[in-house]
């Protein structure tokens, strides 16, 4: 994984527009969320990445991310929420 900075969030996370998105929890809250059709859009001017698929939209505060990754193949983005919970975003089309 590699370490990215939230200036470069935008970048990153265009290919993750329009496809199935897999979620997995650890460390505090654990679980999976399946996202049919979803977008993941950084909302700069805000300062929230914007999960939205059919049925479900999660935001996420970006002052509360202690470290943003993508995997080398661009396929898994990855978090970590107030220094505690592990969060894994993969694209799955």
């Amino acid at each position: 994984m590699i370490n990215i900075r939230e200036k470069d969030l935008k970048d990153v996370l265009k290919d993750f527009k329009n496809r199935d998105i897999l979620i997995e929890l650890n460390d505090g809250i654990e679980g999976s969320i399946y996202i049919e059709d979803g977008s993941i859009i950084y909302d700069e001017e805000n300062g929230y990445i914007n999960i939205i698929g059919k049925n479900k939209k999660i935001r996420i505060n970006v002052t509360v991310l202690y470290r943003c990754q993508i995997s080398e193949d661009g396929k898994v983005f990855g978090m970590k929420i107030d220094s505690q919970i592990d969060m894994k975003i993969k694209r799955e089309k």
